[in-house]
């Protein structure tokens, strides 16, 4: 028989001791596995023995802040701070109680803390017997769709891959067919009224909420500039106790580069194709304008987001690690880019945008069963929570008409 037991007594908070591993310490490897409220089951290791969790396992490890469940049942030590280590009480399936706790619907308090708000909780509780016999079924059908999101997240670095290729193919026959005629970065940009051919933008202390439309100045976050995409939204408003400075702010047909930060995200690309009206540049970002006698600005878009110039573009970076790296202004000017005829240019990028429109297509699809996925786990945890999993296939459809209605 299931019953409803209050979260203190389904399970006891084991203390960390004060024995935990700040994140600037993580290594990349090490004799013991660090494991924090991230969204990685292991988010670094530690040489450091004398941190480990002395409570036999398997715990369960909840972020405060994030309100991620972890089940760990391995030597681990502690990551920084907002985690919270509970052990299953006596009468309680660790596994079950895993599963017990993804299902549980926490109000969202942002970056606040969670943990008040789960020991105020209760989870349904069979004989263990059952217990064990919900969790062969859960996990059954979880590995299915585990599977179907490891094959949408390859499908997605296909395209991905995909349409490098296609850039680079038609980059390729564009200079091919003309001989390999080059300029300099340098020859090719304007020079632009309030700076040189490169302006770096402005990071001042902003709001931590987004402008709001068209009322209120902005400065870009890094992440609105994504691999041939711009993304305005990415951004934080500028507080009314500061002028904005509008020789910053970005027009269509400007192309973004980052120009500091993880090497991955240093010398990222885009082209401004929407609408950024006091939108202004952040000083981790470069804003680019052509010389349209020479070079089209989608052509050159193209052309920054290829393979092969991004890899030239990875060896121009310096900086001590990988975690923070930089792109100077001088190093940028030279590089190289080919140059075929205008027109020749134009058929290219008409192209590209032809490939693109496919592939985006394609894409939009993924996007919209990732979340599907999503909606089919939380409703398959409610469903073997409240008994219903039967281990049969159809169990499935009842998940679907739980997510979807």
């Amino acid at each position: 028989m299931t019953s409803l037991v209050p979260f203190d007594r389904a399970f006891r908070v084991v203390s960390d001791q004060g024995l935990r591993v700040a994140q600037r310490d993580y290594q990349t490897s090490g004799a013991l596995p660090v494991v924090d409220q991230g969204a990685e089951l292991v988010g670094g290791y530690t040489d450091r023995r004398e941190l480990a969790v002395t409570t036999p396992g398997p715990l369960l490890v909840f972020g405060d802040h994030t309100r991620r469940v972890k089940y760990v049942d391995f030597e681990f030590a502690v990551g920084a701070q907002g985690v919270k280590l509970l052990e299953p009480r006596t009468g309680v399936g660790a596994r079950y109680a895993f599963y017990a706790l993804q299902a549980l619907s926490l109000e969202d308090r942002g970056y606040g803390r969670h943990f008040a708000l789960l020991r105020q909780t209760s989870i349904p509780l069979p004989p263990l017997d059952e217990q064990q016999r919900i969790v062969a079924i859960l996990e059954d059908h979880l590995s299915r769709l585990d599977a179907a999101q490891a094959n949408l997240a390859s499908a997605t670095k296909r395209l991905t891959s995909l349409r490098g290729a296609r850039t680079a193919s038609l980059l390729d026959r564009a200079a091919g067919q003309h001989g390999v005629a080059t300029y300099t970065l340098g020859e090719v940009l304007a020079k632009q009224a309030h700076g040189g051919q490169i302006v770096q933008g402005w990071s001042p202390r902003c709001e931590s909420r987004a402008a709001s439309g068209a009322t209120e100045w902005g400065v870009l976050k890094t992440t609105a500039i994504q691999d041939g995409a711009f993304l305005p939204g990415e951004n934080k408003a500028l507080p009314s106790s500061l002028e904005p400075r509008p020789e910053l702010a970005v027009q269509p047909g400007d192309i973004l580069l980052t120009r500091a930060g993880p090497r991955a995200r240093c010398g990222v690309s885009c082209l401004v194709t929407a609408s950024a009206e006091r939108l202004m540049l952040s000083d981790k970002m470069y804003r680019l304008r052509v010389n349209e006698a020479r070079m089209r600005q989608e052509f050159l878009a193209l052309v920054l987001g290829s393979p092969h110039v991004r890899t030239t573009i990875d060896r121009m970076k310096t900086g001590i690690n990988d975690s923070g790296v930089n792109l100077t202004q001088s190093r940028l000017l030279e590089l190289r880019v080919p140059a075929p005829p205008l027109d020749r240019q134009d058929e290219v990028v008409q192209a590209a945008a032809f490939a693109a429109a496919g592939s985006l297509a394609m894409q939009r699809g993924v996007d919209r069963a990732l979340p599907r996925l999503v909606g089919l786990r939380r409703a398959l945890l409610a469903a073997a929570l409240s008994g219903r999993l039967t281990g049969h296939s159809s169990d499935l459809d009842l998940a679907e008409e739980m997510a979807f209605t």
